[in-house]
């Protein structure tokens, strides 16, 4: 059966297999009998059956799970956005790819006004003119009224004088209110579909999510504007919105708690029922489902991490900097300290400079090298005399400070990845971690307005 979107990813992989023995963790794209692509994990291991050299292959479907990842990639790599409307349209065309519906749009209240005027609306394939339309009549009044979310079926019947959802053949609905720090109504985001729409578990948190983060960036931006309205008033204006803004931030800290809670409830769910499974259905499961079920619980447990690591990045660009000179070289000896306490038995050869001064937050200090000595210590584990170094060296009249070690290193013509959230440059099967370390690295690093630059080799 050729159920592959490109048959030439299946050769490759069996190469791999038989030079190996197995493959683990392999993303590919399938397509199903009606035409459908999913994205799909491979396991694939050899084994032999009455002499015959065989493949055993087990295939999950992780397109949803990928959707959610992409999600949350999106959110978190947009966490410092100053063009509001760019990064308007892209969270309207997440919003559509994250529930998988024709369309999504995000409109904002007009100022003592019965209208809605739209700030983005993605349609499809690409995004559509932005427009203003009466309220009256339409499933976003009764969304700005708290009395309505999801409307799964027959949406322009049930609102018959709308008559851009008949147009638009608007089948399924399912809308937010945008709420401002201060409990303002600011406007709205929707998603919509030409077929009826059936939400998971899962999915209504998401929702919440954006209206949560598109309210405090379109609130960002008004206070902005008003800024720009009243240069006469500039400095009493400063102080006025700088109060809004830690009003804003303090939102934004109970948003990331609520968004951990939100998303671990069905996480925690998806666990314990597989655990339950595990425990109360041994008996009548053969390997094959039991194996299942703990891929399903492990998958559980990598997103549950994922999210602590997302707000573990979210934490350490909010809060106030109080800088003061800190002796890193002390510093680095205490870390060094507790890795080799975690593994006693590695023989590392580790070279620490003297009277390494540098003026820093020495709360993010500690977070940012913590996370390079870490890496450092993981990337050298397969090396037989591993050796890390903590120096510093001028650079083109810079005062460079470096973390080097002989480990794996990586390909540089992915260098441009290495501090991206989410982004590993080796297999998980050879190095565990979800990719943020490096990311919070450079978001303390840009705090202390200094660069985060990485090497294959480094002048001496």
């Amino acid at each position: 059966i050729n159920w592959w979107k490109n048959p030439a990813d299946r050769k490759p992989m069996v190469d791999h297999v038989k030079k190996f023995g197995s493959l683990e963790g392999e993303i590919r794209v399938l397509r199903t009998k009606d035409g459908r692509l999913k994205e799909c994990e491979f396991a694939v291991h050899q084994l032999d059956l009455a002499g015959q050299d065989c493949l055993i292959t087990v295939v999950q479907d992780v397109t949803d799970r990928r959707r959610i990842e992409s999600t949350i990639q999106t959110l978190a790599e947009t966490a410092s956005v100053t063009d509001y409307e760019n990064f308007i349209k892209l969270a309207a065309k997440e919003l559509a790819n994250a529930y998988q519906v024709q369309f999504a749009f995000i409109g904002m209240l007009l100022p003592g006004s019965t209208q809605m005027q739209t700030q983005a609306v993605w349609a499809g394939s690409d995004y559509a003119e932005n427009f203003i339309y009466e309220l009256k009549g339409t499933p976003c009044q009764d969304i700005l009224n708290l009395t309505e979310e999801l409307i799964p079926c027959d949406a322009w019947r049930l609102y018959p004088d709308d008559v851009l959802l008949k147009d638009m053949g608007v089948e399924s609905y399912y809308g937010s209110p945008l709420i401002s720090s201060d409990k303002r109504l600011m406007g709205i985001i929707s998603v919509m579909d030409i077929k009826p729409m059936h939400l998971e578990q899962w999915e209504r948190p998401i929702l919440s999510l954006f209206a949560s983060r598109i309210a405090s960036e379109m609130e960002r931006q008004q206070a902005f504007e008003e800024l720009n309205l009243h240069r006469d008033h500039l400095e009493e204006m400063v102080d006025l919105r700088t109060a809004e803004l830690r009003s804003v931030n303090k939102e934004l800290e109970s948003f990331s708690y609520s968004v951990s809670h939100d998303l671990r409830a069905p996480l925690r769910a998806i666990n314990g029922f597989s655990q339950a499974l595990l425990e109360d259905y041994a008996d009548r499961l053969d390997d094959e489902g039991r194996d299942y079920l703990s891929r399903v619980s492990n998958g559980a447990n990598k997103m549950s991490g994922l999210i602590d690591d997302l707000l573990d990045l979210s934490r350490v660009t909010r809060g106030k900097l109080n800088p003061i000179t800190v002796d890193m070289s002390q510093l680095a000896r205490e870390i060094i300290a507790e890795l080799r306490d975690s593994e006693p038995e590695r023989q590392v050869e580790v070279k620490i400079a003297d009277n390494l001064q540098i003026k820093a937050d020495p709360q993010l200090l500690r977070v940012m090298l913590t996370n390079l000595l870490a890496n450092a210590w993981k990337y050298t584990g397969q090396t037989e005399q591993a050796c890390i170094e903590i120096g510093a060296l001028e650079e083109d009249g810079e005062r460079v400070f470096f973390v080097k070690d002989n480990g794996v290193g990586f390909d540089m013509q992915f260098s441009k990845k290495l501090f991206g959230a989410f982004q590993r440059l080796h297999h998980p099967d050879d190095f565990e971690g979800s990719g943020i370390g490096l990311a919070t690295v450079q978001r303390i690093v840009n705090r202390h307005h200094g660069r985060a630059v990485s090497y294959t080799h480094l002048r001496a």
